[in-house]
Order: structure tokens, then C-alpha cells, then sequence
């Protein structure tokens, strides 16, 4: 990923309790200088925990129920953002159950399109025709 326009990337490095750090993981600029916590926006905040979130879950998913819930992905992408993103599901999670929530209807109008056009199983739920 590019942290900013002169693009030299976001790094994962992970702290060691053996050199008196807190074992964690931070993600960081290239120089490990800045925590990308503190330079950059919600919404590309937003896309690095679900890079992370969807890499853990390609690298660790076991085999039986191999479900992902995802609460409004879609609130701070732009729309390219948004058909990477559908095309990202559709390809690499196509064996996943997905349960996606969100308020955008456009957003689930065309995640609903692009899964039946490709032939894969969709259902669209919209709670409030549930609830009366």
C-alpha cells in the first residue's frame, strides 16, 4: 500500500517484549519513523485493517464454517475503491460465506449484481422490511 502520493509503501513491523516493547504489531512508513495511525485519513485507515483483516483470514480460515462478517466496508471508499473491492470478494473469497452490513443501498444493489452475473449465490436482506 502508499501511505502518500510519493508512494514508498506502509510496512507491518512487529515489536519484541524480549527489547522491553510491548509485543504488538504497528504499521509504519517506510523509515518506521511514523505510525500510519498518526498520518493518515479514516478512510485509508479503514482499508488497511481490512487489507490486514481479510489476509489473516486468507492465511489462518480453517475448513468448516469459513464465514466473514463485514460492518459497512463501504462508508469511506470512493467508488473505485468500491468495484476493487466487490471484485477482491467475489475472486478470492468466492468459497466464503460473506455477510456484509450496510446502510448504502447502491452498495448492495451492485455486490448483489456482480454475484449473480458471475453466478454466485446472494441474498439481500433489508431489515427494515423485516421488521414490519
Amino acid at each position: 500500500m502508499q501511505s502518500y502520493q510519493g508512494g514508498q509503501g506502509i510496512f507491518i513491523r512487529q515489536a519484541h517484549a524480549s527489547k522491553g516493547e510491548v509485543d504488538s504489531i504497528r504499521f509504519t512508513t517506510p523509515g518506521q519513523q511514523h505510525d500510519v495511525l498518526y498520518t493518515m485519513s479514516s478512510g485509508q485507515l479503514s482499508g488497511v485493517l481490512l487489507s490486514f483483516s481479510l489476509a489473516l483470514n486468507k492465511i489462518f480460515a480453517q475448513d468448516g464454517l469459513n464465514t466473514i462478517f463485514i460492518d459497512d466496508p463501504v462508508q469511506c471508499m470512493d467508488d473505485l475503491n468500491i468495484v476493487s473491492f466487490v471484485e477482491l470478494l467475489r475472486s478470492e473469497f468466492e468459497d466464503s460465506q460473506l455477510l456484509i452490513s450496510t446502510h448504502e443501498k447502491s452498495f448492495a444493489s451492485y455486490i448483489s449484481y456482480k454475484y449473480k452475473k458471475h453466478g454466485l449465490e446472494r441474498k439481500s436482506i433489508n431489515l427494515k422490511d423485516q421488521a414490519n
